[in-house]
């Protein structure tokens, strides 16, 4: 299995995206292959989708995992189909956004 893009909390391989300290409250990773990703989305992230969140869900349907966010500037937002969306936020954007763009539609 190749390693494509890692960080603290994100690994992105020829698999799919393993988001780790996914799952409240005891921080289990999630994996989401890339045959069930019908799209990512590029976001600004704001204070009002997440910025400031530590883990978790706010008004929007986003669910982030367990990371201080405050100091970045974009999110992805994976849709895999459900109505609560895995979003993302890579310590390296853009090498994260480089190799996601190269497996699935990237909006």
């Amino acid at each position: 299995m190749k390693k494509v893009y890692k960080d603290e909390n994100i690994l992105i391989d020829d698999q799919g995206i393993e988001i780790s300290n996914y799952y409240f409250p005891l921080g289990k990773s999630k994996f989401i292959p890339w045959q069930i990703i019908k799209s990512v989305k590029v976001q600004p992230l704001t204070a009002l989708n997440g910025k400031y969140r530590v883990w978790g869900m706010g008004i929007k349907p986003y669910w982030f995992n367990s990371d201080w966010r405050a100091d970045k500037k974009f999110m992805f937002v994976i849709d895999s189909g459900s109505i609560i969306k895995a979003a993302i936020t890579p310590d390296d954007f853009d090498s994260a956004k480089k190799v996601i763009a190269g497996k699935t539609k990237l909006a």
